[in-house]
């Protein structure tokens, strides 16, 4: 982005812009399991379970399909199809939620209903719950064993995988549901994985959270940093900013809000670098720096990934020319665009 002139009426239409409203807020629970739990592929960890199944839907005259499995923080609370195994001081549950009851028991026996229904949802709940037990591939082998009589508090649940399929063409959804324990085991297991996999080892690092930049032309960049300047981003207001390592674009993120501070998530598809012309300046326009640990920019290339920066919340930012602060200046709007106001 060649540089810009700087606004002919800087005081008309220029209005703040407010990180507190503008950016989407996120659940510290949603952070921490962001990494781990979240970004994993829990059929990697059963990888026998559909051996369970398909030939007793085959034998059954049932065509079974399982479109989605997704993990996820705070599931729908437990309705009356929920069932539950207890694993030593822990728990799994299985839920239904009405509509999918309904699918699941009138497809394998059509004619089912009251207490014949509750039996029949309870059989497929005892024979998941082992399943889950057999094909769990982790080195600590969860023994679930069903327990009508155990329901626990709404807020000991605070994770679930979802299974979304079709039976015989009908949607279904149930949800596999887990205790703070289990996602914490889950979200470990996930990130040892993925640490695992790594050819490299990668020292901690500090990346620069890049608004936008400008290319000045030198003879230009006084007047740029002058206090009062207010210069045009020439770019859309908008959520979206680049992590700079070693001053290079590393990947896109999107700037989130937590306790009042930043949080960046990280963005799908390839960085655009864009060239400086040669003979200009690169004027970096950045919220801050975040320090990132040994390993951690591995876990953070996964879309979706959220990490926290500790940067307070502000409409401040920082100028940066080769890595060097030369200046700070007030983040606004002018005309659907982002502008700077240089202190």
């Amino acid at each position: 982005m060649t540089s810009s002139e700087n606004l002919k009426n800087p005081n008309e239409e220029v209005t703040v812009w407010d990180p507190y409203v503008k950016l989407r807020a996120v659940d510290p629970l949603n952070i921490k399991y962001s990494k781990g739990f979240l970004r994993a592929l829990p059929q990697e960890w059963f990888p026998g379970l559909s051996s369970h199944w398909f030939p007793l839907a085959h034998s059954l005259g049932v065509d079974l399909e399982i479109l989605e499995i997704k993990p996820m923080i705070s599931p729908p609370g437990h309705s009356g199809n929920t069932f539950f195994s207890r694993t030593g001081d822990d728990f799994i549950g299985l839920m239904f939620d009405q509509e999918s009851a309904e699918v699941v028991a009138s497809t394998i026996v059509p004619s089912v209903v009251g207490d014949s229904k509750d039996v029949l949802l309870n059989y497929i709940s005892r024979r998941l719950f082992t399943s889950i037990g057999q094909a769990w591939s982790g080195v600590e082998k969860p023994f679930p064993v069903f327990d009508s009589n155990y329901t626990p508090e709404a807020s000991e649940i605070v994770g679930a995988i979802k299974l979304f399929g079709t039976l015989n063409s009908s949607h279904f959804t149930c949800w596999i549901l887990l205790s703070q324990n289990m996602c914490d085991i889950l979200d470990s297991l996930w990130r040892k994985q993925l640490k695992s996999s790594q050819t490299v080892q990668m020292d901690s690092c500090i990346a620069e959270i890049e608004i936008g930049h400008l290319a000045v032309n030198p003879a230009n960049l006084t007047s740029y940093l002058t206090s009062g300047a207010s210069i045009d981003l020439e770019m859309s207001v908008n959520d979206q900013a680049t992590l700079l390592v070693d001053r290079q674009a590393w990947g896109r993120v999107r700037m989130l809000q937590v306790d009042g501070k930043f949080a960046l998530e990280a963005q799908t598809g390839s960085q655009k670098v864009t060239q400086i012309p040669e003979g200009f300046t690169k004027l970096c326009i950045t919220m801050g720096s975040v320090n990132i640990e040994s390993g951690e920019l591995l876990e953070i290339a996964q879309p979706g990934a959220i990490i926290e920066t500790g940067i307070q919340l502000s409409d401040t930012v920082n100028l940066v020319i080769n890595g060097e602060k030369v200046g700070e200046a007030f983040l606004k709007v002018y005309q659907g665009n982002f502008v700077i106001q240089t202190k």
